[in-house]
């Protein structure tokens, strides 16, 4: 019998997806596959790789700042109107600008982030995104995807507890599966239309908590800047589409939403 060519089995595999199970992801109305993972198990998981995170890079309490990204955080899980456990945490991490929100609200913000944000508005903005990213569930999706579920091969009773059993490699995957690439070593880049999706769901987080929505654009053309500046990307650059373009699309956004 004549083999199938691996564009056969791709085809195959992307008539399987289009084919099965959907659902409605809330806030967009975007049509997608049907998950995987429940959100009890993909909150048991990220709470799990949180704990491990939070192994590995030094927590700040305390501080101002510290403080600061708790009641950013705090006003924007009120605004996302998700009964998640909210949890906040900074790390002691200057080198490294950027942000996550594990499934289940387990957020993380890396100090090194802090200086390009500059005020309340700005952190908002990278936390709304990260945020936003957990609540569409980006990161089951992912996960759900054919291939993707064949390289994590997580079992779906991890949500009892299995994390500490999972291979570590694996563990990294799933982890850059939750955003955290630049940070684990193994990138696995949100696609274009999921970061566009949380921007937007982003910006409506934002506006229900009262932050100022003119900040969005405004946070990317620093972050422009200060790529042009140091002549090197900076992690919340390098995961991320190009920043000029995110601030005029964010622009035109915000100014329909008026």
């Amino acid at each position: 019998m004549r083999s199938r060519s691996p564009r056969t089995w791709l085809f195959f595999a992307l008539l399987a997806v289009s084919c099965g199970p959907r659902e409605i992801v809330p806030e967009t109305g975007r049509s997608r596959p049907a998950l995987r993972y429940s959100e009890k198990e993909m909150e048991t998981l990220g709470a799990e790789a949180y704990a491990e995170m939070s192994e590995t890079h030094k927590v700040v309490s305390g501080t101002a700042d510290a403080k600061r990204v708790a009641a950013v955080g705090r006003r924007i899980a009120v605004a996302t109107r998700k009964n998640y456990p909210w949890q906040f945490r900074l790390y002691d991490e200057p080198e490294i600008a950027n942000a996550f929100c594990m499934p289940g609200g387990k957020i993380g913000v890396f100090s090194g982030i802090l200086p390009l944000t500059q005020n309340d508005d700005g952190l908002a903005v990278v936390l709304s995104h990260e945020i936003a990213h957990a609540t569409l569930q980006h990161s089951n999706e992912r996960m759900s995807q054919p291939a993707l579920k064949q390289l994590v091969g997580l079992p779906v009773s991890i949500g009892v507890g299995l994390w500490g059993a999972v291979a570590p490699g694996t563990r990294k995957l799933a982890m850059s599966a939750f955003g955290l690439g630049s940070v684990v070593g193994v990138f696995l880049p949100y696609s274009q239309r999921d970061e566009t999706e949380a921007d937007d769901v982003g910006l409506i987080y934002m506006k229900r908590a009262g932050f100022d929505l003119t900040e969005a654009p405004r946070l990317w053309l620093r972050l422009a800047e200060e790529e042009n500046s140091k002549g090197q990307i900076s992690d919340a650059v390098s995961t991320h589409p190009d920043p000029r373009q995110r601030a005029a699309r964010l622009d035109a956004k915000i100014r329909a939403m008026r």
